[in-house]
Formats: C-alpha cells, sequence, structure tokens
C-alpha cells in the first residue's frame, strides 16, 4: 500500500496526514498504521428531522416519477431543484399543466422573483421550480419537501438546497431523483453529510439516508402522459430540447466524484439492478 510506504520511509516525528475525503480504506490504515493519532474531521451534517431519500431511475423515467411524487404531494409546499434555467422552465411548464407551480431563476428581475416567491408563501400548497442561483437567500417557512430533480455540482450546494426543509425544527423530507450515472454523487455525499446509505428501514438511526428504485411498470400512465403533452404542445417539446441540451453541457462540467466512491457505486449499481422487478 502506498501510504504504508510514505510512513514507513518518515523520518520519527510529528505527522499531519490530510485528505479531502474520509474513505473507509483510510479509516483503517489510521487504525493500523499509526500511534496515538488525533483524527479531526470537518463534519458537515443535515438536521435530524431531515429525511433524506434517493430514488435511482433510468433517466427517462425521472419525469414520470418527479409527476408522480407530485400528485402525492398536492396538500404540501414543495421546493424543487434543478440545475438549469431551460430544465426550470420545461419542468414548470409541464407542472403547470397539472396543478398551481411557480418558478423562480437567477436572470429574473428582482420585483417579478419577490412576487413569484411571496405568492409561494402564500399558498397552502404549491410548487416551486427554482435553479440554485435564484434560491440564495430563499427563506419560506413550512416547505415540506425538497426535491433535486438533478444532482447538483456540488455537495456543499446539495446541502444548501436540502436546507429549505427542516428549518427551525421542524420535520422536513428530501427527496433525490438519480441517474445510474449519479451514483458516485450519492456515494460520495453520504460520506460528506455523515449519513449511512442503507436500502433498508433503520427506524432507530437518525443518521441514514434510504435509497431505491421503483416496481417494474409503476410509472408507465405518467409516462404516456408525458409522452403524449409533448407531441401535442409543440412549445413544451421545444422547451424539453432546449433543457436536455443545457443538461449535457451541465453534466459535462460538473467535478467528477473519486474514484473511490465510482468503485462503490459500481457495486451499488449490482445491487440497484438486482431490485428490479
Amino acid at each position: 500500500m502506498q501510504m504504508a510506504e510514505i510512513l514507513r520511509r518518515c523520518p520519527v516525528s510529528q505527522k499531519l496526514m490530510f485528505s479531502a475525503t474520509i474513505p473507509e480504506q483510510l479509516n483503517q490504515f489510521a487504525n493500523s498504521g499509526l500511534r496515538d493519532y488525533v483524527f479531526v474531521k470537518h463534519d458537515v451534517s443535515l438536521p435530524d428531522k431531515m429525511s433524506l431519500d434517493f430514488y435511482v431511475l433510468r433517466n427517462e423515467e425521472k419525469i414520470s416519477m418527479l409527476l408522480y411524487l407530485l400528485e402525492r404531494l398536492r396538500k404540501d409546499k414543495v421546493i424543487v431543484f434543478a440545475s438549469t434555467r431551460y430544465q426550470v422552465d420545461f419542468l414548470a411548464a409541464l407542472i403547470s399543466k397539472q396543478q398551481e407551480c411557480l418558478s423562480v431563476y437567477g436572470k429574473m428581475e428582482m420585483d417579478q422573483r419577490n412576487e413569484t416567491v411571496n405568492a409561494f408563501r402564500a399558498a397552502k400548497g404549491a410548487v416551486l421550480v427554482v435553479t440554485d442561483l435564484a434560491a440564495r437567500g430563499l427563506d419560506v417557512p413550512e416547505v415540506s419537501y425538497v426535491i433535486h430533480f438533478d444532482y447538483p455540482s456540488t455537495h456543499k450546494i446539495f446541502v444548501h438546497r436540502s436546507g429549505r426543509t427542516a428549518r427551525k425544527g421542524q420535520d422536513g423530507h428530501t427527496i433525490s431523483l438519480v441517474n445510474h450515472t449519479e451514483l458516485s454523487y450519492m456515494v460520495e455525499l453520504c460520506h460528506y453529510v455523515s449519513r449511512k446509505l442503507l436500502n433498508e428501514s433503520s427506524p432507530d438511526d437518525k443518521e441514514v439516508a434510504y435509497y431505491g428504485t421503483v416496481r417494474y411498470g409503476m410509472l408507465n400512465s405518467y409516462d404516456n402522459y408525458v409522452s403524449k403533452q409533448l407531441k401535442e404542445d409543440s412549445e413544451l417539446a421545444k422547451l424539453h430540447e432546449t433543457a436536455e441540451k443545457a443538461m449535457q453541457k451541465f453534466r459535462k462540467c460538473r467535478t467528477p466524484a473519486s474514484s473511490y466512491s465510482v468503485k462503490l457505486s459500481k457495486e451499488l449499481l449490482v445491487k440497484v439492478l438486482a431490485t428490479v422487478t
């Protein structure tokens, strides 16, 4: 092991070892190769009353899953995060066909932004679709759910997004829609916020995150609905096409996950695919 060789060559003196992440291998090395060491970690955590759930989906299933969730959360205030303005425009247009939906993005005029946010605050049950830039300083009470339609560019932004719910000691729920290529980010995020990633219930443990998939055929009616809307509404279809092109650029610019997280995500993907029936 390279780290063991480095340690062997170091003179007998005080040593400081730094790592951007703390994988299990590093813990094992510290336990076996160091004596009388002090372990210092900068913890980033989410509130205990915030649940953290991940749905692992094919990319083309994300839109249908979002509609499925929103249909069941009509009485709640929900904030949906998207990574580009064009994704916000498309999702807001599609959701508005079924329920009240507002949207905010970074280049929006301040007066219009404030008017939209105030309307969301006043609504008993509504959906607000936003970009990360637009959500800065966003303070809306009683937001029950935050939905990450796609994974952001950094873990820090994920934490900031999620912080729109579970405020002031209230319960809150964070739901992430991740495709197979984003599993490595999911794994890394759970290390970042010190949550154990499980696919089975552990009610006595608050520091957990759950992942799972959907039953085969569960989203068929939503898939058909989205296909019909895109076929019959040319403006919506254009918004969707533009959003997909913008997301392709965003994914290319997103910082890749660590090789260790990628390795773990490949092992996790095997488990996920085994549960799809």
